[in-house]
């Protein structure tokens, strides 16, 4: 299982020599997004449905050694389990921190046939809500893996859905786009299915997608075949790719 963002579609791969940094997060830049889309949502009355944060790096691998650095640093006692496709090689942990309903996962992603000692590793916290004790605790756990894997500007990827059944107009992503004075750069329209991708200065995080354009909100609208309406912002939206 790998993140992804939706289109345009682009692989970011952090390179860094060290697995290990010592930096503390910027919490307040790196959790903007997550508030700003968040307050937006509550003021237009669509229920959150979901959030999600990602980190991603690529970082020096030594088999065992490296999986159970990871799990020490952040402090994780479920072993790793294993996935296999035709190209890579997947270790991953999910740890659901019941009480708080915050989900943690983390994915050390080896390519077949790659001869680097190198492997990627995807960092991701989601839950259902957001409320005082769980912004608290996506304090800590950002705290904790940016500290001790991580880079203080390793950039967090944020990405919210709301699903109503009530009607969603257009007009509903031209104030979005107004209120966070976003730069349109792409924008796809089919009968159900709306997005657009654009640029916005309000926060730092982006992904660069040439080499004078960057890119970092997304919105859609999207009808489902249940009658559900569901809106999907992110910095850029995240999916998942089996």
């Amino acid at each position: 299982m790998k993140k992804r963002w939706l289109f345009p579609f682009i692989s970011m791969i952090l390179l860094s020599a060290s697995w290990i940094s010592h930096a503390n997060a910027n919490t307040e830049e790196d959790l903007k997004p997550l508030l700003n889309l968040h307050s937006f949502m509550h003021e237009e009355n669509l229920p959150l449905t979901s959030f999600e944060l990602m980190m991603r790096k690529t970082m020096k691998w030594e088999g065992e050694k490296t999986l159970e650095g990871v799990k020490q640093a952040l402090h994780l006692n479920t072993p790793f389990k294993t996935a296999t496709t035709n190209q890579s090689k997947k270790y991953y942990i999910e740890n659901v921190h019941k009480k708080i309903g915050l989900s943690e996962q983390v994915i050390v992603i080896k390519e077949k046939g790659n001869l680097q000692p190198y492997v990627e590793i995807i960092y991701t916290l989601s839950g259902k809500k957001l409320d005082k004790n769980m912004m608290n605790s996506i304090e800590k756990h950002l705290n904790l893996a940016k500290s001790h894997i991580f880079q203080e500007n390793t950039p967090i990827y944020t990405c919210l859905q709301s699903k109503t059944d009530a009607i969603i107009k257009n007009s509903l992503l031209d104030k979005f786009m107004h209120d966070h004075k976003v730069d349109l750069l792409h924008k796809l329209e089919e009968e159900d299915f709306l997005v657009i991708s654009g640029y916005t200065d309000q926060w730092d995080v982006h992904v660069p997608i040439s080499e004078d354009s960057k890119m970092n909100v997304q919105f859609s609208i999207r009808r489902g075949l249940d009658g559900m309406t569901y809106v999907t912002i992110g910095t850029p939206i995240l999916t998942v790719e089996y």
